[in-house]
């Protein structure tokens, strides 16, 4: 039954404390001038709404969780901090969130592109079939 079971990775990366706290309080000061659906709550990296990067969605089997987490944590070892520019800003009214779009730094672009080779595998995708690359804005 437990092989059976998925589980639904949003594989991220958040930034620092000083500047996720900041992207906080901007999304609290909105939701509470106009109607929000969500609003970042947090940096903690569980049940919270914290500002991110969102660098693959995937479905991961639960007996396969394992191998992925300590594939990803040999990545995260070998990866220096990633700084990304924002290029544009964008404020949607009608449910009070903000979305920044970032240049597609090549630091980011390894990161991911490793991910992706890492995860896919584990997942059972062959590493020639066509996968859309994930976009730059944060989700």
């Amino acid at each position: 039954m437990a092989d059976d079971l998925v589980c639904e990775l949003n594989l991220v990366i958040a930034p620092e404390t000083t500047l996720a706290v900041s992207h906080i309080a901007i999304s609290n000061e909105l939701a509470g001038r106009h109607p929000a659906r969500i609003a970042l709550n947090g940096i903690e990296p569980r049940l919270a709404f914290a500002p991110h990067v969102t660098l693959y969605q995937v479905a991961i089997r639960l007996h396969d969780m394992g191998m992925t987490h300590e594939q990803l944590a040999k990545i995260a070892a070998h990866t220096a901090p990633v700084t990304l520019r924002a290029t544009e800003y964008a404020y949607h009214a009608e449910d009070a969130t903000i979305e920044l779009r970032y240049e597609a730094a090549q630091p980011l672009l390894h990161l991911q592109d490793a991910v992706l080779e890492t995860v896919n595998p584990i997942r059972g995708v062959c590493s020639g079939n066509a996968i859309p690359r994930a976009t730059s804005w944060p989700n």
